[in-house]
């Protein structure tokens, strides 16, 4: 009975995230679900960060890629809110946010493990993000990657990550009930 709850929530989850986060506020580009999985009261979600929008392209890259920034700690704020409140019976998440400057590569430039129990308050969304347990380096506004996990993606491999002190969580190793979507799938919402 509890494998069909986790379903219905994770269904719920699906769901809410083709209808909140289809679009952003800064970028009309869809957010892709890499991977979600669910272990009892724990979670682990890997999306890739949006595009910048069309219309943003004509822009200077640094105003450009600030877009792109504050739309990634939009979404990652979002996304949280989403998962605690699809998932009730999740306590804490790992998360990780990816730019996908390639089809091959992808550089984390969001990482945090999130607790139900935060409760942040603050104005500015880099604030609140740092408050709600993300981490992530900005410089003059734009994301940078973060040094220690580089991800390479192949084709039919899934992707693999090179890690310096934390667990490769890209493969899905691991009980639980996970959703994996990978390269070549519809996994864009």
């Amino acid at each position: 009975m509890e494998f069909v709850r986790q379903l219905w929530e994770l269904r719920h989850f699906l769901d809410g995230l083709q209808m909140r986060m289809k679009f952003g506020e800064l970028s009309r580009a869809p957010l892709e679900l890499l991977r979600l999985e669910l272990a009892g009261a724990a979670a682990q979600c890997d999306w890739a960060v949006r595009a910048p929008d069309p219309w943003d392209l004509d822009l200077a890259e640094v105003p450009r890629e600030r877009r792109v920034s504050m739309q990634a700690l939009h979404d990652a704020l979002a996304l949280r809110e989403l998962l605690f409140d699809a998932l009730p019976g999740v306590r804490t998440v790992r998360v990780r946010g990816f730019r996908r400057p390639s089809r091959k590569t992808a550089l984390l430039v969001i990482r945090g493990t999130l607790s139900r129990d935060a409760k942040p308050r603050a104005r500015s969304v880099t604030m609140k993000a740092l408050l709600s347990g993300f981490e992530f380096r900005l410089q003059n506004g734009v994301l940078k990657g973060l040094d220690d996990v580089a991800v390479m993606v192949g084709p039919g491999s899934g992707a693999s990550a090179a890690t310096h002190g934390e667990p490769d969580v890209s493969r899905g190793d691991g009980p639980g009930a996970t959703a994996a979507v990978g390269e070549g799938s519809q996994n864009s919402f």
